[in-house]
């Protein structure tokens, strides 16, 4: 599918930035936050990564055992993450514990522990402090199979690493700059907030200036909250834009329900780079971040010792100047067995014809929808195509309270800014 335009169906926008972990707490953590040696000198190393649904994947092994754990990489998690069953696997005893917030600002608790060894493409991290708790909550984030999150208090021990989401090859040495030679680079400085995860100013015209974080753990392009909507009002009066109400994605400790914006920016920057036209997602439960949805079109150089980043754009990349789409988003039942309607788009096909949150889907283009199973699930949440086809036209049959709805849906641009 071509990068100007988003995809026609809803895949709900997915945070995995897992832990918000507050000022606060790095306070009382500030030992065990600042935990973590390195024992090697003078490497520098590449890693294969795997990358699904917007997010990067690394192989990692734990403690000098024979099998290797499914982490995300994630600049937005201030911590590295285990769950709770491979930190019961390998013996991983908690130290303290504290009361956080997740990416849908969700409270619990959490107890802190340090892994003995993480190794990386045969670097050993050794005695780095991670969060443990449970982070296969709900079927979305179990058809991610994640094991463990690779956090900034690990990153931090290395002086730069650098992203190809084109070759998806991830390098890192304790001695080398790692960026291209190449006159299209692009080098912006970076801050870390309390928390110490990297943050860069989004810039919209010259009117408005936006603190977003530089989270790898997202699968979003550009994200904020309402007192940034606010804002955007004030700088710009009658700005149109898209709205929906339904479930909002979420992290580590559940997902929230309720509205989303997209607005629709004409001119954005970063640094002294023009990158507009771009789409805002706003919604009441996010803090303002830049994730891969827009990374992916650059090799990305973190280097920690200086707090540089540098990008070097691929020649075909853009950012998406359409948002076509039937207007609707599936969940998955997990105890009913079933996908039903769980996000709408104001003034959409979907929304238009009448469809309702909690419609149960029982048929698509005359495909049968029974007993679905969580392999299903994960199979539509990653290729939406498998199971929408690739048209501008939908028939969809639905039941509503024991009684049978067909609608015929058309994907339409909800906004354009080509």
């Amino acid at each position: 599918m071509s990068r100007s335009k988003i995809r026609g169906i809803i895949i709900l926008f997915l945070t995995a930035s897992f832990l918000q972990i507050s000022g606060c707490t790095i306070i009382k953590m500030g030992s065990l936050f600042l935990s973590g040696h390195l024992d090697r000198k003078g490497f520098t190393k590449e890693v294969d990564f795997q990358y699904q649904g917007d997010l990067i994947f690394l192989a990692v092994r734990l403690n000098d055992l024979p099998r290797e754990y499914r982490f995300v990489f994630d600049t937005g998690a201030a911590f590295n993450v285990l769950s709770t069953r491979v930190a019961e696997d390998i013996g991983i005893e908690a130290v303290a514990k504290d009361t956080i917030k997740d990416a849908s600002k969700r409270t619990g608790e959490v107890k802190f522990a340090k892994i003995p060894k993480i190794t990386i493409a045969g670097i050993p991290f050794q005695n780095t402090a991670t969060a443990v708790m449970d982070i296969d909550t709900g079927p979305r984030l179990k058809c991610y199979r994640i094991e463990g999150v690779i956090g900034t208090n690990l990153m931090r021990l290395v002086n730069t690493w650098r992203i190809d989401y084109r070759r998806k090859k991830i390098t890192f040495s304790d001695h080398e700059e790692l960026v291209p030679e190449h006159k299209e680079i692009l080098t912006l400085g970076f801050k870390r907030n309390m928390q110490r995860i990297p943050e860069i100013d989004l810039k919209i015209n010259d009117h408005l200036k936006i603190k977003c974080e530089i989270d790898l753990g997202s699968a979003n392009s550009f994200m904020s909250d309402l007192s940034t909507l606010e804002k955007i009002k004030k700088h710009f009066p009658g700005i149109h834009m898209i709205s929906g109400t339904g479930e909002m994605g979420g992290g580590a400790l559940g997902s929230l329900r309720g509205t989303t914006y997209v607005v629709p920016l004409k001119n954005a920057w970063i640094g002294n780079a023009h990158i507009g036209p771009i789409f805002m997602n706003i919604k009441n439960n996010a803090f303002s971040s830049i994730g891969n949805g827009f990374f992916r079109n650059y090799t990305i150089t973190f280097n920690w010792e200086k707090n540089r980043l540098t990008l070097l754009p691929y020649s075909s990349s853009r950012n998406p100047l359409s948002f076509p789409t039937f207007g609707f988003g599936i969940g998955f039942d997990e105890t009913d067995k079933s996908f039903y309607i769980n996000f709408l788009y104001r003034r959409s096909s979907a929304d238009d014809c009448g469809l309702k949150l909690g419609d149960k889907l029982l048929s698509i283009d005359g495909k049968t929808l029974g007993s679905i199973t969580e392999e299903d699930y994960c199979r539509y949440l990653f290729e939406p195509e498998s199971l929408l086809g690739k048209d501008e036209k939908l028939m969809i049959s639905i039941d509503r309270n024991g009684q049978s709805l067909t609608y015929h849906l058309f994907k339409t641009d909800l906004v354009d800014l080509s």
